[in-house]
């Protein structure tokens, strides 16, 4: 089930950030064989960060946490300002879920 959910970061720094993973009925989502992608885009559309620039872990199979982190490298692409982003898991069975999404927002760095 998709949770709207808004997030500030910091360019140059890591960006790490927990999503639940559960079903529309609350129930943590079994992710063996599943497959998790994750993308920013501006907010006209244009991909800034997608799945191969970060990491993305669940420490259980089946614990319905996944755990997102965007390296300062991958960031290159992504200018201060607010963006938009999106979770999306395909798991074994097929079926696709849009798990989390919302705003991201990339704030300039002093360093």
């Amino acid at each position: 089930m998709a949770e709207e959910t808004n997030v500030e970061f910091t360019l140059g720094e890591h960006w790490p950030f927990e999503v639940d993973l559960n079903d529309a009925d609350g129930e943590n989502l079994d992710l063996t064989g599943a497959t998790i992608t994750f993308r920013v885009t501006s907010r006209r559309g244009t991909v800034l960060i997608d799945t191969a620039d970060v990491t993305i872990s669940t420490p259980e199979p089946t614990g319905g946490t996944g755990i997102v982190t965007v390296p300062p490298d991958a960031q290159g692409e992504c200018p201060a300002g607010v963006h938009d982003y999106e979770l999306r898991v395909t798991l074994g069975t097929g079926i696709v879920t849009t798990q989390a999404h919302g705003s991201l927002t990339a704030h300039p760095s002093l360093f």
